[in-house]
């Protein structure tokens, strides 16, 4: 058994997202204590499902809304009652693509869209940060798949809602940055989600498991320039 996060308490919210599974996945085969708060009782099966050739660490996923902040400063409080502090929170939920340009879209879309790649984030970064700023520790990692804007350059709300989501970034990090708080806004890029990486593909195609590997390298200052807020995976992407 890989043994490199017994005892960490982490939580995964967007865990019930392809790259959310993965990472998730990866932390329970570390054996990691994992939080997964999911939207209902469909989505904590299909996670267990996806999980449950994995023997190693504890999955707990709790239903609740991401959007409410009451229910997940709920959660807050009861991991520090239970646990007493958190380690790592990752926030996987998915970017979203936005193809009509932006005179045309409803204003209906155009609310769910900032619910879903802002709202979420903000809230669960507002919560986290918090609870790692008691504890004066902690590590976080808001997740940008990169893929969205890669392969289609014009659409337009999903560049605003990216850019958006970078900048939220910039911001809390800074406001973390005396509390001994690691912030990390990590760009995935070539995510394979409906079947495994096949050997002599791209050298940059990664799958969502790996990306969890790669964050828990990033957890053990194991990889290069872990002190800079934007990483990158596949790490030659950096580069590209």
């Amino acid at each position: 058994m890989n043994m490199q996060m017994n005892g960490a308490i982490t939580v995964v919210t967007g865990g019930n997202t392809p790259i959310g599974t993965g990472i998730v996945k990866s932390f329970l085969l570390h054996n990691a204590l994992v939080i997964a708060p999911v939207p209902d009782a469909d989505a904590a099966r299909l996670l267990r499902q996806e999980t449950e050739s994995v023997s190693s660490g504890q999955l707990i996923t709790i239903l609740t809304d991401v959007m409410d902040y009451g229910r997940v400063n709920d959660i807050k409080n009861c991991i520090q009652e239970l646990y007493g502090r958190v380690h790592l929170v990752v926030a996987a939920f998915n970017n979203n693509q936005h193809s009509k340009p932006l005179l045309d879209i409803d204003l209906r879309e155009w609310q769910k869209a900032v619910d879903e790649n802002i709202t979420a984030h903000f809230i669960t970064g507002r919560v986290a940060l918090q609870l790692m700023k008691e504890q004066q520790c902690g590590m976080f990692v808001s997740i940008c798949n990169a893929d969205v804007l890669e392969h289609r350059p014009y659409a337009s709300l999903t560049r605003l809602l990216t850019e958006n989501q970078t900048e939220l970034s910039v911001i809390l990090s800074e406001e973390v940055r005396n509390y001994n708080i690691r912030y990390y806004h990590l760009f995935v890029k070539d995510m394979i989600t409906e079947k495994p990486a096949v050997a002599g593909s791209d050298a940059y195609t990664a799958t969502p498991q790996m990306t969890g590997d790669h964050i828990i390298k990033l957890y053990h200052r194991q990889t290069e320039n872990s002190h800079q807020l934007f990483q990158y995976f596949p790490e030659q992407y950096a580069c590209s």
